[in-house]
């Protein structure tokens, strides 16, 4: 129990001399660890019982310490936490808590990671709230422009409405269909990036209602040591480069113009009632990594970390790399095939030392919080010990998406993307 109690509140600090991890004892800490993000109602694993697919039970807690599990990316949504305008569900965040502190008894810190995938359940996605979500004053056409002929031509940029979807009673398509779709394609729907644009404008105060929701998260969990910190916008797309043709030729003047400020006001909200907590800031994984020639890795456009040279010991750059980044073919199977184990490895290698530069340059650790989201068999392995053999490359720390699927609807891996089968045995 002592011991339960002193891996419960250990903390961990950043030394800005070595851009790592440190932990009481002042030793190098290099965390590993898995996502745990459930998508749909109640937002949460269950507990009460092991499941394969669904829970985070006593046996999960187990196994994870056993397998050396030390980090934890946690799914905490803002439409899980907004329910209404305005109205924020509280005992969805006590619940959360009560999570991140049962993790930390069996020796894992846990960041907390405002989830998106195509920006909202509107779009077949999740994240933003669905009475936010813009709809009636976006594109719901591919343009004639540029980079949307390009998309055209090559088959992409259809509307999220010429999707053969059903709807349920409140508009939203229902999760069945959204997953028979293709999840990249579904990402260069124009809807997607209209309503991205929409966001990063503020149109209609919709980035002020998501500081809104940052206040309320930073708020509740300022004072819980066993959050690492949080995750302000999982992949943040590139914005509406079908209008602005720039925003695709020049791969990093997204992350300068657009959501470097984004971020900076993301920080500045989120010091106003946590000033202590690391901020883990993403670039976009496009247009920043393009399928082109092997997987173009450019440059983050930022020019400085978001809180700037006071917050080195407090923020981490944050980074994501699939092999389907690469060659838009790699992932038409689901997960890259043994025959592209190479092209893959040179892929995540390449881009991991382009990313080292990067945090070296804002003078940050790096950390990698997805990879994976491969299936059952010796592709997955291969991918995956070619991804961590290239964060071990750049002494990054890791994040394995995704522990289980907990019902993943926007992933291709399906229930095989996690660690165990479905009779409840472990995948080998």
């Amino acid at each position: 129990m002592l011991t339960a109690a002193a891996v419960a509140t250990q903390k961990f600090t950043i030394d800005p001399e070595t851009r790592t991890f440190r932990d009481e004892f002042g030793r190098a800490r290099i965390f590993h660890g898995q996502n745990v993000v459930v998508k749909l109602p109640p937002y949460l694993p269950t507990q009460d019982a092991f499941d394969f697919d669904m829970s985070i039970a006593t046996e999960d807690l187990e196994n994870l310490r056993d397998w050396g599990c030390k980090f934890i990316r946690l799914g905490v949504m803002w439409e899980s936490v907004e329910t209404a305008p305005g109205v924020y569900d509280l005992d969805y965040l006590d619940k959360v808590d009560a999570l991140i502190n049962r993790f930390a008894e069996y020796g894992m810190v846990t960041l907390v990671d405002n989830h998106q995938d195509l920006f909202s359940r509107k779009l077949c996605g999740e994240g933003v709230p669905g009475f936010y979500s813009p709809w009636d004053d976006i594109d719901h056409s591919c343009p004639w422009s540029v980079v949307g002929t390009m998309f055209r031509l090559a088959g992409k940029c259809i509307p999220i409405v010429d999707y053969p979807l059903r709807y349920d009673e409140n508009g939203l398509p229902l999760v069945e269909d959204c997953h028979k779709q293709n999840f990249m394609d579904l990402y260069t729907a124009p809807e997607v990036s209209s309503s991205f644009q929409a966001l990063y404008e503020n149109k209609n105060g919709l980035l002020d209602k998501m500081m809104d929701f940052w206040t309320v998260v930073a708020t509740r969990y300022r004072g819980n040591p066993n959050v690492i910190g949080y995750d302000i916008l999982n992949e943040p797309w590139g914005a509406n480069f079908y209008h602005d043709k720039s925003l695709f030729f020049d791969p990093s003047k997204f992350d300068r113009t657009i959501l470097y400020p984004v971020s900076v006001r993301a920080h500045e909200t989120v010091r106003k009632v946590d000033d202590e907590k690391a901020i883990f800031f993403e670039p976009a994984q496009f247009p920043d990594t393009q399928p082109f020639l092997g997987g173009i890795a450019a440059p983050v456009g930022f020019p400085d970390s978001p809180g700037g040279p006071a917050y080195k010991n407090r923020q981490v750059l944050n980074d994501h790399t699939y092999c389907c980044q690469a060659a838009g073919s790699i992932c038409v199977p689901g997960e890259p095939q043994l025959d592209t184990s190479d092209f893959c490895r040179a892929f995540h290698f390449g881009k991991l030392a382009q990313r080292a530069k990067d945090a070296e340059r804002y003078g940050v650790p790096l950390f990698y919080t997805e990879f994976g989201a491969c299936f059952d068999g010796e592709e997955c392995a291969v991918e995956i010990n070619n991804s961590a053999d290239a964060f071990d490359s750049q002494l990054a720390g890791w994040a394995y998406w995704m522990y289980k699927s907990f019902g993943d609807f926007t992933t291709t891996g399906g229930t095989k993307e996690g660690m165990y089968n479905p009779d409840g045995s472990v995948q080998p």
